[in-house]
């Protein structure tokens, strides 16, 4: 028994970890998952979000002019990479971070985007989220795999143990007083 749901609970602990794993990589989409995207127009935000700019990674990213103002104030928030020609190894695929909001804008409200090019602005938390989300069901799934390990070993040990065939055992007692053939 306890062989059967360690196996059971290792192969699902397997799956668990390769599906996990699986969605690290592409834990968002750029195209679909984001609060802009586009030349020129507004977007709302309400402060508590901090958003990374993309654009293609096949456009020069030193050419790209952005600027997203706040309605309210006129303040210009973007701040750019200066390293964006450099490929980063946690961009996704296809796209390039050309830079950031500020992360001091806390103020709520419309902000207004123009760019050169064609642009994304991703929420950071959504971006973080979904690769957590993934992590820590890849982190799941090696624990379930320690844990149906455990009952392979139990059930391997147990199998051993409890499936000895011996012998029967006879006691002999020695005649009691009192006690006669006759």
């Amino acid at each position: 028994m306890f062989l059967g749901l360690g196996g059971a609970v290792a192969v699902f602990g397997i799956v668990m970890m390769i599906m996990g794993g699986s969605t690290i990589g592409d834990s968002f989409d750029v195209e679909n998952d984001n609060a802009f995207e586009g030349t020129s127009g507004q977007f709302y935000t309400d402060g508590s979000e901090d958003f990374v700019i993309y654009i293609k990674d096949d456009i020069d990213c030193t050419s790209v002019t952005v600027t997203i103002t706040n309605d309210d104030t006129g303040e210009d928030h973007f701040v750019a990479d200066e390293d964006c020609d450099k490929a980063a190894e946690e961009d996704p695929v296809g796209f390039r971070s050309i830079g950031l909001l500020d992360w001091n804008y806390d103020r709520p409200g419309n902000y207004t985007v123009t760019a050169s090019e064609k642009i994304y602005l991703v929420s950071l938390w959504d971006e973080l989220g979904g690769l957590a989300g993934g992590f820590f069901q890849a982190l799941s799934g090696a624990g379930m795999i320690a844990c149906g390990a455990c009952f392979l070993l139990l059930g391997g040990i147990l199998a051993l143990v409890l499936n000895d065939p011996k012998e029967a055992t006879q006691m002999q007692t020695p005649p009691t007083e009192g006690y006669s053939k006759d």
